[in-house]
């Protein structure tokens, strides 16, 4: 007896045709309805745990089965714990809260999606599910060490704009005297009782235009040497930006005011004020920093030019030694500042280094292996 196959695999296409179809148009019938409230945090750390927890609430007069709540995209630089959130049951109108553990594995500003809820059910044939349209922008700031504080040495010099200038709120200055108006004074110090008196304008003077005022130059030239990694960029300029917060961070526990000079696409200078906290704010700076293939030195030398009146002291952060770093420390020992000098390089430095025996006091050497395994002190 001859079996024909396709008359006898009709009847079980069939059938399996219509179990399909049965579990779309159920799926369909039980597919999510939610509202998805909760944020990716707004600023974390990189390489260290964060958690953030979404509310998920079925707004359906009908349960929904089998949910899933999953990031939108797996991006290289988050590391999830768990890929997906999962709840079995929601009933009408029901919440629940899932909360997800995730590591940033490098440093950052990201525009990222909000997760996505589906569902599974039934037997996992299909996914059903509501992806919002919002997205949320998350800093992750650079990973430091926690170093004892630097023995910087800056002096107190004249800041012109005074306490106006360098704080935010709640300071009373304290009034020394009268001297006559230079050009750049701030114009609400003009005492005009004084000037009336004796015919030449004047200013009033204040204790607080005194204060000890730091300079971070962070150093962010690539050299030929440097690889790009897929994960963490790269490391030289990474270990460098994490070694410019843990400066900052030990500057800050102490009175000076801390500018910050660096180099991206262009040079930048970044001013804080007393009162404000500083470390948050040059965190949030130093997440952003890119490296640049150009010499910026010219540049960040006639920008510290500039305001080297009015700076006490300069702390350098540097992946090399040559020419154009060598001018921009003695700029500022030839005008009294107080300079630390820290060089990040896993290569030998040049012989020029070893020939400026003037520096060599100033100067602490790190590998860019030690910084980011945190091996520093």
């Amino acid at each position: 007896m001859v079996i024909d196959i396709e008359k006898a695999m009709h009847p079980v296409t069939a059938a399996i045709s219509v179990l399909i179809l049965l579990f779309y148009f159920t799926g369909m019938l039980f597919s999510p309805k939610v509202t998805i409230k909760g944020h990716l945090p707004q600023s974390t750390v990189a390489r260290k745990k964060s958690i953030t927890t979404f509310t998920i609430t079925n707004t359906k007069s009908i349960p929904i089965f089998d949910i899933s709540l999953a990031p939108t995209e797996m991006e290289t630089y988050i590391k999830y714990e768990t890929n997906e959130l999962q709840i079995d049951t929601l009933a009408p109108y029901q919440s629940a809260n899932l909360t997800f553990i995730f590591t940033p594995l490098k440093r950052g500003i990201f525009t990222m999606n909000e997760p996505k809820c589906y569902s599974s059910f039934p037997f996992n044939f299909f996914r059903f599910g509501y992806k919002s349209s919002q997205k949320s922008v998350m800093t992750v700031v650079p990973l430091f060490t926690q170093i004892p504080p630097i023995a910087l040495g800056a002096k107190s010099c004249y800041q012109q704009g005074g306490i106006i200038e360098s704080a935010s709120v709640g300071e009373s200055p304290e009034y020394i005297g009268n001297r006559e108006f230079n050009y750049g004074d701030n114009p609400r110090h003009i005492d005009f009782h004084a000037w009336a008196r004796i015919g030449i304008p004047v200013v009033k003077e204040y204790n607080e235009e005194y204060f000890s005022h730091v300079a971070v130059v962070l150093d962010t030239q690539l050299s030929k040497h440097d690889r790009l990694h897929k994960k963490f960029g790269y490391k030289s300029i990474e270990a460098a930006i994490s070694m410019s917060a843990s400066i900052v961070h030990s500057l800050s526990n102490s009175e000076d005011i801390i500018d910050l000079l660096a180099t991206g696409e262009k040079v930048y200078t970044f001013h804080t004020r007393k009162n404000q906290d500083q470390f948050d704010h040059i965190l949030e700076i130093l997440a952003g920093i890119t490296p640049t293939h150009s010499n910026p030195f010219e540049e960040l030398t006639s920008t510290l030019s500039d305001a080297i009146l009015s700076t006490s002291g300069v702390v350098f952060i540097f992946l090399d030694w040559n020419k154009s770093r060598k001018e921009m420390v003695d700029l500022a020992l030839e005008n009294g500042l107080a300079i630390k000098v820290y060089i990040i390089s896993d290569k030998k430095l040049s012989d020029d280094y070893h020939e400026d025996s003037n520096i060599s006091p100033y100067v602490i050497e790190y590998r860019t292996k030690d910084i980011l395994e945190r091996n520093i002190s």
